[in-house]
């Protein structure tokens, strides 16, 4: 991940930070933090394309696969937030005279066995693939997005507050991935076991953003 001159403004044109520049090598485990409103989650946002920079370019050796803090999914099915809801249509189409539905399914036929694979493994056995995720609480939605790590297995990940509704059991589940995993990672959170987890830390301010090596000291 290379962020060279990034800068974000509202609206009114008033500048949330400028001038970023920021470099996680590949397979390297990163923590932002900073002050609420220091813009921590807006940078996470622009490493994951939702949304774009003022000025400044933001590259990534593949597309990173984003946990947000907040889940907004009214009327998506658990697979629809796991993005691949189009593949488990096509599966389960297979027979029919429409050929595109092998183009959909690209030959991922152990879709539906590693999506119900990952829910179970984030606790989440009484969710079924196809289900709203509405009634779902935060913890339970924190984990749907977590267990798409498992389903897609990306080699960037990018985490927003994730133990935020985790119960002590996700947290668990959540430091063993982040200790195995050999993906680039960069996390916010104020959650000091996870920070210091990671191998660098970098501080956002109004001033710019710092960073740190070793564990951040709270």
């Amino acid at each position: 991940i290379i962020l060279s001159g990034v800068s974000y403004r509202y609206r009114n044109q008033q500048f949330l930070f400028e001038g970023i520049d920021l470099s996680v090598a590949a397979g390297a485990k990163a923590a932002v933090v900073g002050d609420n409103g220091a813009g921590k989650s807006t940078l996470l946002k622009l490493v994951a394309g939702e949304l774009a920079p003022a000025a400044g370019s933001i590259a990534c050796s593949s597309r990173p696969y984003y946990v947000p803090q907040h889940l907004s999914a009214a009327g998506i099915s658990a697979v629809g937030v796991l993005g691949v809801a189009d593949k488990l249509d096509a599966l389960r189409a297979i027979g029919s005279a429409d050929p595109r539905c092998y183009d959909i399914l690209a030959d991922d036929w152990d879709v539906e066995a590693r999506c119900r694979a990952a829910l179970d493994h984030w606790g989440l056995p009484h969710v079924g693939l196809t289900d709203p995720v509405d009634a779902l609480s935060g913890g339970e939605r924190t984990k749907l997005c977590l267990a798409g790590i498992s389903v897609h297995n990306p080699s960037v990940i990018l985490l927003d507050e994730p133990t935020n509704h985790l119960d002590t059991s996700g947290r668990r589940r959540l430091y063993d991935l982040i200790r195995a995993s050999r993906a680039t990672i960069v996390v916010v959170s104020h959650d000091v076991a996870l920070l210091n987890l990671l191998g660098t830390t970098c501080e956002l301010s109004a001033k710019g953003l710092k960073v740190y090596g070793g564990n951040y000291d709270f």
